[in-house]
């Protein structure tokens, strides 16, 4: 037996779960059951239930390409296990002593083992008798089938006519007995769901009806995620539209007669570097005779930090340099949403 199959054959299986799951939703008739409960509390929204069969179809397909590649997977790995398999050598005939031949190995349930176990089966050519033989050497040993009556074990006996198999099963304490019949000409026929297809087209979305339904699920998700953080930081987002962006020309226009009435002049901006924000370094003179260098640094960093507080730049960390009244520093600025949130949440913490 080999239990890899085709992608074909996993994606059926996997459809059928789906028409089934879907089939079951429906003959619920939750949609209608809470349509009247809607319609009850005055609701228009009776199409409630629509919209969760929607998300049931969705989910499915988003499942379905990690599901089949599950099941190939765990598949191929047992017929890796079956065919690396190490066969028990030696294996004779209780009856007349002549080595068996193996018929075949497969994997089962083996009571005490959480994991299946490989049971060979082997054959006596010469009387026809069989054996089973785990893969540690232990024989396979059939289960007593307890009396329906007593519950003592019963014993079996086999008689076959041609390719008909009769089983008779007997109680030694009560004497009940049992019989079956298995015709080993008979055929397995899988039953045909006639309305499968007509459903699988329902219920089991195309590729295009699968992945339009992730993105708009995803953008849903994305849009309550950000909700949710606006909830939680709602002091940080109240403060980020406090913030005002400018650009470079509105900056220099605010600081110039803000900078000349503290007694500093000629205030000007460099080139800005493009550089996780913008960063653009600045320079002016003291005029205030004989302000000391660390006083006139101090007044000049002061009055930046104050005057940017509820902008949307600030000034760098390096500080400011001074050199015969000549003061120089660097200034970082930040747009968009994103920037503008670490630096509230920043603010907020100072």
């Amino acid at each position: 037996m080999t239990y890899l199959k085709s992608e074909s054959y996993y994606t059926d299986l996997y459809d059928h779960s789906t028409v089934e799951q879907c089939r079951w939703w429906v003959a619920q008739k939750f949609e209608e059951k809470v349509a009247v409960q809607l319609r009850a509390s005055g609701s228009t929204q009776t199409k409630y239930m629509v919209d969760i069969l929607y998300i049931r179809k969705g989910e499915r397909f988003r499942q379905k390409s990690e599901t089949i590649r599950e099941w190939m997977d765990r598949d191929r790995a047992k017929d890796a296990r079956v065919a690396n398999a190490i066969q028990p050598s030696d294996i004779r005939c209780p009856r007349c002593g002549l080595t068996m031949a193996c018929l075949d190995r497969d994997l089962w349930t083996r009571p005490g083992y959480p994991e299946e176990q490989i049971l060979f089966t082997f054959t006596c050519s010469h009387c026809k008798r069989g054996r089973g033989i785990w893969e540690d050497g232990v024989e396979w040993v059939f289960p007593p089938r307890p009396c329906p009556k007593c519950q003592t074990p019963m014993t079996l006996t086999h008689k076959r006519v041609g390719n008909v198999v009769t089983t008779t099963a007997t109680c030694p304490k009560c004497h009940h007995t049992e019989t079956s019949t298995l015709n080993l000409d008979a055929k397995y026929v899988e039953p045909v769901d006639p309305h499968f297809e007509e459903d699988r087209k329902k219920y089991c979305m195309t590729k295009e009806e699968g992945y339009d339904y992730i993105r708009r699920i995803d953008n849903m998700k994305d849009l309550f995620e950000k909700l949710e953080e606006r909830e939680k930081h709602k002091a940080v987002y109240d403060a980020v539209g406090k913030i005002k962006t400018l650009p470079i020309a509105a900056l220099q226009t605010m600081l110039n007669p803000v900078i000349q009435k503290a007694g500093y002049t000629n205030f000007v901006l460099g080139t800005p570097e493009l550089a996780r924000g913008v960063v653009v370094e600045f320079a002016t003179q003291d005029t205030q005779a004989g302000r000391a260098e660390y006083d006139s640094k101090q007044a000049l960093k002061k009055l930046l930090e104050q005057t940017l507080k509820e902008t949307n730049w600030w000034l760098m960390s390096d500080g400011i340099s001074y050199r015969l009244g000549f003061l120089s520093g660097r200034l970082r600025g930040v747009e968009g949403e994103e920037a503008l949130v670490e630096l509230a949440k920043k603010r907020h913490k100072e």
